[in-house]
């Protein structure tokens, strides 16, 4: 069976599939649970990537200036909106599907909706995984890197101009 890739507006997203979404996103106890919803909700764009009727993959183009401004102060990166349409976040895939390629064919739709515009992501620093991923699909590291909030270990940013 095939994987199948859809890509939506955050503010179009079902009821059913916020909560696919969620419940991927909070798998790993990298987010904050409070106001979730509408923080996805609030995304340019939300991705699905399904193997039937499982969902085993997400991710999302955020839609969050506060936290672009302050990912501004803590990299010492400018990530001026007109040219940045937003940051790379919630990918996750499903503990029984890792390592089959599914956060790649999520990241790549992902880059294919934002339309010719640059990105941004920020990744912990010891996930190896995760900046492995970003760097084949053309982001760089960019500014200085921060103590994480959610983990003993530190956050990166990247930068995505195709």
């Amino acid at each position: 069976m095939k994987y199948e890739l859809e890509i939506k507006d955050g503010h179009a997203v079902t009821d059913e599939e916020l909560k696919d979404f969620m419940a991927l996103v909070l798998s790993d106890n990298q987010v904050a649970h409070i106001g979730l919803d509408d923080r996805i909700r609030g995304c340019h764009h939300l991705a699905f990537l399904r193997k039937g009727k499982v969902t085993v993959a997400v991710g999302a183009i955020k839609n969050n200036p506060a936290y672009r401004d302050e990912l501004i102060s803590k990299s010492g990166t400018e990530l001026a909106p007109e040219r940045y349409l937003g940051e790379v976040g919630y990918l996750h895939t499903s503990s029984d599907y890792r390592r089959r390629n599914c956060a790649e064919l999520v990241l790549k739709g992902l880059l294919e909706k934002a339309g010719g515009k640059s990105l941004f992501s920020t990744v912990q620093g010891k996930n190896a995984a995760s900046q492995g991923l970003l760097a084949k699909c053309g982001f760089g590291r960019s500014g200085s890197q921060w103590k994480s909030e959610q983990k003993d270990d530190t956050v990166c940013l990247y930068l995505y101009s195709p």
